[in-house]
């Protein structure tokens, strides 16, 4: 029979479970031959009690008590360790005593001697038991070859485990090793990351040094003025200011006089608070001019719905791009930049020379340049209020 491990089966699962771990296909199945060939016995003799000599349910339990006594026999030798020489002669013997019984079939009742049976069927059958009998008889003789075999199956059984146990460690260690490998390629992409973002803030902190300087600069350059403003008292007996550029040239008046020093000081002080935030109208004619004293509103303040965007893109340049809020590209720096530094310059450029994208500061005042009645343009710095500020005294 054979002697190899079968795959894992309803019939060897109840085995294992209930009787203990089988080497061998063999010993599952002569345990389960022995089994059924205990049950057709029992049935057989229970039936033969109640048969009549020569009817169906007789024959039935003679069938069932000698295919049981068959079973009884071959179960418990093929669980031994035989060589293929004593399995085939319990195979033959088994085939032999089962045709005997399928001959009894056969012959069964007009061929059936109550009293003395059938002399092919009985040599037939008893022919087979003999053919099985004589097939575990060998046993003994065999038993040395059969235990170093049985020695040898489960060594081999043993190495086969183990040889399961180093392959599923096998694969546990490649896992192991490619996944300490995806970490490594991680943290190696981690590195440079952090590298490229100490990078850009170390150029954005550049580019604050430098724009904290150019402020500065701006601001100085504000208080240090190239013009100055002089209050003086006009022929009339009233009093002016005006604004004079250090080449001489009058770059505004305050347009009216002034009854009183104060407010001439008062005209002039407003000029240097709402000149720098004011507006531009531009006017035609002289004759468009608005009398003083009406009043008008400064042009509403609207809040811009676009935004600058500064980012490198996938050939490590910098670009920039105007986004507006319902996600449209306004506009974009159309070429790249090397360094973080120089993509902020080009805004800087943009907001310079096209107004800031995300918001214009006004205050409530206007130059208004207009075309006087000699043709010649002119401007003047208006009030809300109506009030005309300064003017620039020539056209």
């Amino acid at each position: 029979m054979s002697t190899e491990r079968a795959d894992e089966g309803a019939l060897r699962s109840v085995y294992r479970r209930r009787i203990g771990n089988p080497t061998t296909n063999d010993e599952v199945r002569g345990y389960w031959l022995f089994v059924v060939g205990l049950v057709l016995a029992v049935a057989g003799v229970l039936l033969f009690l109640g048969s009549e000599p020569q009817g169906d349910l007789r024959q039935l339990s003679l069938v069932g008590i000698s295919l049981g006594l068959i079973l009884l026999l071959v179960g418990p030798v093929i669980r031994l360790p035989l060589d293929s020489r004593a399995t085939t002669l319990v195979a033959v013997g088994a085939t032999v005593a089962a045709i005997g019984v399928a001959y009894f079939v056969a012959v069964f009742p007009g061929g059936w001697s109550i009293r003395n049976g059938n002399t092919t069927v009985i040599g037939l059958y008893g022919l087979g038991l003999l053919l099985v009998g004589a097939g575990g008889v060998l046993v003994p003789l065999l038993s040395g070859r059969g235990e170093e075999a049985a020695d040898l199956r489960r060594e081999l059984a043993e190495l086969d485990d183990v040889l399961e146990d180093s392959a599923a460690d096998e694969a546990d260690l490649a896992a192991r090793v490619a996944a300490l490998r995806g970490e490594l390629s991680a943290s190696k992409d981690a590195a440079a990351s952090l590298g490229r973002a100490v990078t850009a803030m170390s150029e954005d902190l550049a580019d604050a040094e430098s724009d904290e300087a150019d402020l500065a600069a701006r601001l100085w350059s504000l208080r240090q003025s190239q013009a100055r403003f002089e209050l003086y008292e006009d022929n009339g007996g009233e009093f002016r200011w005006r604004l004079r550029h250090r080449n001489g040239n009058i770059v505004a008046t305050s347009g009216e006089g002034y009854t009183r020093r104060h407010n001439a000081q008062k005209g002039l002080e407003s000029v240097r608070r709402n000149a720098l935030g004011a507006t531009l109208l531009r006017i035609e004619s002289e004759e468009e001019l608005a009398e003083p004293g009406e009043t008008f509103e400064p042009p509403e303040v609207v809040e811009s719905q676009t935004t600058f965007e500064l980012y490198e893109d996938e050939g490590e340049e910098f670009r920039w791009r105007l986004r507006h809020d319902n996600g449209n590209i306004v506009a974009d720096s159309g070429e790249g930049y090397t360094r973080r530094s120089a993509a902020r310059d080009a805004i800087e450029r943009v907001q310079e020379y096209a107004g800031p994208a995300e918001y214009l500061r006004l205050d409530p005042t206007g130059f208004e340049i207009y075309r006087d009645g000699a043709g010649e343009w002119r401007w003047r710095l208006v009030h809300r209020n109506g009030n005309v500020l300064a003017d620039g005294g020539e056209g």
